[in-house]
């Protein structure tokens, strides 16, 4: 039996390197409505950590919540998502937005799109 994920959805907005930045609170978890672009999994972790105030890439877990959510959120690019999640000391999880269930362990020097969430 699949369950369905259903949210309550709240707008807020940060400041990014001197932008305004939409984000989603959905329960405890909020999330930026906007990718910080592509980049490799090291530029991906310290990208999320320059923005300060706890936020970071998503788990491989996480990752699949924002899928099952992009509608709310929205803004997703059709392209592989960083998580935080390894799949050996090279390799890390990524998640496509173009395929439902779609996720893949690649090299940590593939560009790929980047989200940053925080509890």
């Amino acid at each position: 039996m699949k369950t369905l994920l259903l949210f309550a959805a709240i707008a807020l907005s940060i400041n990014v390197f001197g932008q305004d930045i939409k984000t989603i609170k959905i329960d405890n978890f909020e999330v930026m409505s906007q990718d910080l672009g592509e980049m490799t999994m090291e530029e991906a972790v310290k990208a999320c950590a320059d923005l300060g105030d706890g936020w970071r890439l998503p788990t491989k877990e996480e990752l699949k919540m924002l899928y099952e959510n992009r509608d709310k959120i929205g803004g997703f690019a059709d392209y592989g998502y960083w998580s935080s999640t390894e799949s050996g000391s090279s390799d890390a999880w990524l998640r496509s937005f173009v395929m439902a269930d779609n996720q893949f362990a690649a090299p940590k020097s593939f560009a790929g799109s980047v989200r940053a969430v925080r509890d």
